[in-house]
């Protein structure tokens, strides 16, 4: 053992060079599939850590929409309690919404602006939220009741002691009293709050409905131990056609929680993925850039191995049997991998808080049992993949093919070409495909949607600002640098989307078995126009709304309404919604907010002044972009603070939030860049030790040459010759591979790219440089050499 670890570093001194590039090769491969791991484990762990997550199943509803089933997790509050009330396979229901706006929480003279959610009682008992403080059975018992984080409870009370029982300002009026404090909520979870109240405030605080025709809660249940969900989706349709519930073009079913985050895409009520689609896309790009370490490995070894014919040939002179050979250079194999490992993991740690920040994770690298096996895996899989073959190949060498300098056979050489062929193939499919995943993205980011998101800025209403709306935007209108200024009232956290749905509509032409689910959005009268949309019949909304009932009840509705209804000449036609009518004065333009499905959802906007739903809680404001924007930004706080003291100038810019919606998609391919890069650096090396091989086989060739009088340029030509052939091929095979899959990654957008000819020949350019500086360097280094020396050693 002893004498083959001084071999070994005898070796490794004497090809200091290939020892370097296999240990960079090596560490550059198993770095890439290490936060591979790290992050397709942290995805693969979203929401599981649940203690009831085998049993925890949410509501989901495929509603006929335009012809079309369209897939999503909203559905009504009275829906989730008959269904937990009457189907003993459900142990417990709970509804749960999000705040459609922040709150203003307040302890003494602190006030601080945040979101939480409203939740049935037994929320805490299914979601394993665990309590600091409280009671999870007793927390949301009360209707004034409050759960809150321990970062909220800091922030409000300095200190998580001694807080439970305490009071709580909500929004200036509601007095709560604290009932838990929760520890964190993990990043990896699916529902985050600051804070937990009764559901039974939801209707008080938002003046919306809890009603049949209101889709705006998620609903879970806790399902009995050994429910077949087949079996429980089955029945639980037929139980609510029973009951006479009016499920008519609608399929409601249960999945597992857990499973949304990953499988959250449908096409038409059917699952077609989600983000498993991107996780399988990362593990192939993470077993292909490490096949591609080891193709390394496997070159350079078979490169040098003419170093080591002296010690094979000796070894087996002395009876050693081929199988002692193979185990130790398998050995030596793994060590290799095992240093890079080490290296690698170095770099890991290091590069750890960037790749959190552009993954937007939380991942932390703790060595416990579940990520030591499978590092230690990695790395014996690392060591036999690389080694095997130069394992072979080596210890093939026979004592008398060695004496005759006979060390080279073309059975290998056609196999190491073609493991070159194969991994400048792979990185030329990755850096065409990152190509195209940039060039989608920032078509999608600079598209026309159908209303201008450019220098729109909001912020939420609060304080004098909800009593004094009008008198506010009047005066906000004055301010140089805003060119207009509404009100509208938004669900979520932005503009884009509208998330609240009705199907309590009807129309003149409506048949009997008809139904239509639709958006809906209260806006000001001005909306429509700071938000850039193109009205393609009638006219927009007025200011000069009088007080009937028929001008004050008027909407304008999209293109997909129009459709959806069947109406012919809807310009002052009447719809009913929530039973009142409704006249039709506008129709705008269809937009869509979606970059996959290219759906548009039928749309109707309501300018209402407060009747007791959906008041306005949001200011949006286009801004002059002739004038200076943060200049702008600057009267308009300065401004808020005046009208509005003691409220923070929290704003938002729209065109942030549409990059938002894809925030995830972009980060993934910000990822796919850098193991592009990766990918091609050790393609790189991979090509250094071909050509080094070549170089060495045929060193007595190139000194000929120049003995007889062949020029440097001569040579370099002949060599590059054999060499761009290798680059020919990968490109040949790479190029059509990745049209395919460039083309079918492409499908499942609505709005897409053309695959321009610049995408491959811009990649076959780059590949040919890199081949010439790679290959290059090794061949004007051998042509450095004395052609008198070389052939002496070749003697």
């Amino acid at each position: 053992m002893t004498n083959n670890i001084r071999k070994y570093l005898r070796n490794v001194k004497q090809s200091k060079l290939s020892f370097i590039i296999n240990i960079v090769g090596l560490t550059c491969g198993l770095t890439c599939v290490l936060l591979i791991f790290l992050w397709v484990k942290d995805e693969l762990e979203h929401d599981k850590f649940h203690q009831n997550d085998p049993r925890l199943f949410q509501m989901a509803t495929s509603r006929m929409i335009n012809g079309e089933f369209q897939t999503d997790t909203q559905t009504t509050a009275p829906m989730v309690k008959i269904l937990g009330e009457n189907l003993p396979e459900i142990q417990k229901a709970v509804s749960v919404t999000e705040s459609y706006s922040k709150n203003t929480l307040s302890v003494d003279e602190k006030d601080i602006s945040t979101k939480g959610i409203y939740a049935d009682k037994g929320f805490f008992e299914l979601f394993s939220f665990d309590l600091l403080a409280g009671n999870k059975k007793n927390a949301l018992a009360d209707k004034y009741n409050i759960v809150i984080t321990k970062e909220l409870a800091l922030k409000l009370f300095g200190t998580t002691q001694d807080v439970v029982g305490r009071s709580i300002r909500f929004d200036g009026k509601d007095q709560f009293t604290v009932s838990g404090i929760t520890t964190s909520v993990p990043s990896n979870s699916s529902i985050q709050f600051d804070f937990v109240i009764s559901l039974s405030l939801y209707e008080e605080h938002t003046g919306l409905e809890l009603n049949w025709g209101e889709n705006v809660v998620s609903g879970y249940f806790l399902m009995q131990q050994g429910t077949s969900v087949d079996k429980f989706n089955h029945k639980m349709l037929n139980w609510l056609e029973e009951q006479e519930v009016d499920i008519s073009k609608t399929v409601i079913f249960t999945r597992r929680f857990s499973d949304g985050y990953l499988y959250g895409k449908y096409e038409n009520g059917i699952q077609k993925g989600g983000r498993i689609d991107y996780l399988k896309l990362f593990v192939i790009i993470g077993i292909v850039i490490l096949l591609i370490a080891c193709i390394n490995f496997v070159s350079l070894s078979t490169a040098i191995a003419v170093n080591r014919k002296k010690e094979v040939g000796i070894k087996k002179a002395l009876g050693v049997q081929r199988t002692s050979i193979i185990i130790q250079y398998l050995g030596e194999s793994i060590l290799l991998a095992f240093l890079s490992f080490l290296v690698s993991l170095l770099t890991v740690i290091l590069l750890l808080p960037s790749f959190n920040e552009i993954a937007d994770k939380q991942i932390a690298l703790d060595f416990n049992y579940d990520l030591v096996l499978p590092f230690l895996l990695i790395v014996l899989v690392t060591g036999i993949l690389a080694g095997i073959y130069p394992a072979i190949y080596i210890s093939g060498f026979k004592p008398a093919d060695i004496l005759s300098k006979k060390v080279y056979g073309m059975g290998t050489e056609w196999v190491r070409k073609g493991l070159v062929i194969t991994q400048f193939a792979t990185s030329i499919v990755l850096v065409v495909f990152t190509i195209v995943v940039y060039s989608q993205f920032s078509m999608i980011q600079n598209r026309n949607l159908g209303y201008d998101k450019d220098n729109v800025v909001y912020f939420e209403m609060d304080g004098e600002i909800i009593n004094k709306r009008e008198t506010f935007l009047s005066e906000l209108r004055s301010i140089p640098g805003i060119a207009k200024a509404s009100s509208v009232f938004i669900f979520k956290d932005s503009p884009l989307g509208s998330e609240m749905v009705t199907n309590d509509i009807s129309w003149s032409t409506k048949s009997a078995d008809e139904s239509l689910l639709i958006d809906y959005r209260v806006v000001n009268y001005d909306f429509i126009e700071v938000m850039g949309m193109e009205i393609v019949k009638g006219r927009s909304f007025s200011k000069a709304i009088s007080s009937s009932a028929s001008d004050t009840f008027e909407v304008v509705i999209n293109e997909a309404a129009v459709k959806a209804m069947g109406i012919e000449n809807p310009i002052g036609q009447k719809i009913n919604i929530w039973g009142a009518d409704r006249v039709i004065i506008g129709i705008t333009k269809d937009y869509s907010e979606s970059i996959y499905d290219g759906k548009v959802n039928p749309m109707v906007f309501m300018y209402t002044i407060n009747r007791g739903f959906g008041a306005f809680n949001t200011i949006m404001v286009k801004l002059d972009n002739k004038i200076d924007v943060s200049a702008t930004l600057k009267k308009i706080e300065a401004f808020h603070s005046e009208f509005n003291p003691g409220f923070p100038f929290d704003y938002k810019f729209l065109d942030q939030d549409f990059q938002l919606l894809y925030a995830s998609e972009r980060k993934l391919s910000i990822l796919l860049r850098y193991f592009s890069i990766l990918a091609i650096i050790i393609s790189c090396l991979g090509l250094f030790g071909l050509t080094t091989f070549t170089v060495n086989k045929r060193k007595k060739e190139i000194s000929i040459r120049k003995v007889v009088g062949s020029s440097s340029f001569q040579i370099i030509t002949l060599l590059f010759k054999d060499i761009s052939k290798l680059v020919i091929a990968a490109l040949l095979t790479g190029i059509p591979i990745c049209y395919y899959f460039t083309k079918n990654w492409l499908e499942s957008f609505a709005v897409q790219i053309d695959l321009k000819p610049w995408f491959f020949i811009a990649t076959g350019v780059l590949f040919f440089v890199l081949m010439i500086f790679t290959s290059g360097f090794q061949i004007i280094r051998t042509l450095s050499i004395s052609p008198a020396e070389t052939l002496r050693n070749e003697a």
